[in-house]
């Protein structure tokens, strides 16, 4: 047998790839979609518009992908895992924006939207407290290396 006969043989033959030995066609898998929401990864294997999953802490989720997304927050906000029955009736909780303010060059954070709140993070100390508070602290310390 001489090489180019040996080719057009193997060339010959992945075109029926496609069928197996017992006669079964075996079509190519549809692509598997997968997007990132936050730290979680998505995928959506069967293309449908209701067969996204998710793993969250162990347990894989699936539904629409507004669920999946509702579900990794409730996971990140309350630790958890919103019930796929009652998706539709629980309204998730509102986002709340981070507020960060620099004041005086240190940064001062609120997660929470409350006026209790606010801290600050400096040379691996914690300050909790009202903004006004910590600003007044702020100052003290100022204060108390000019002089």
């Amino acid at each position: 047998m001489s090489i180019k006969q040996l080719f057009s043989n193997l060339l010959s033959s992945s075109n029926h790839s496609m069928v197996s030995k017992r006669g079964e066609s075996q079509l190519p898998l549809p692509p598997v979609e997968r997007r990132s929401y936050g730290d979680f990864l998505l995928e959506n294997a069967d293309g449908g518009i209701d067969s996204w999953k998710a793993k969250i802490n162990n347990n894989v989720v699936s539904g629409d992908l507004d669920f999946i997304k509702t579900s990794i927050d409730w996971w990140c906000d309350r630790k958890m895992i919103l019930p796929q029955k009652e998706a539709d009736t629980i309204i998730p909780p509102p986002r709340i924006r981070r507020e960060i303010v620099i004041y005086r060059g240190f940064k001062i954070i609120n997660d929470t939207g409350e006026k209790n709140g606010w801290y600050m993070l400096h040379k691996g100390k914690l300050l909790k407290g009202t903004k006004s508070a910590i600003e007044e602290q702020i100052n003290l310390a100022i204060r108390r290396t000019r002089y």
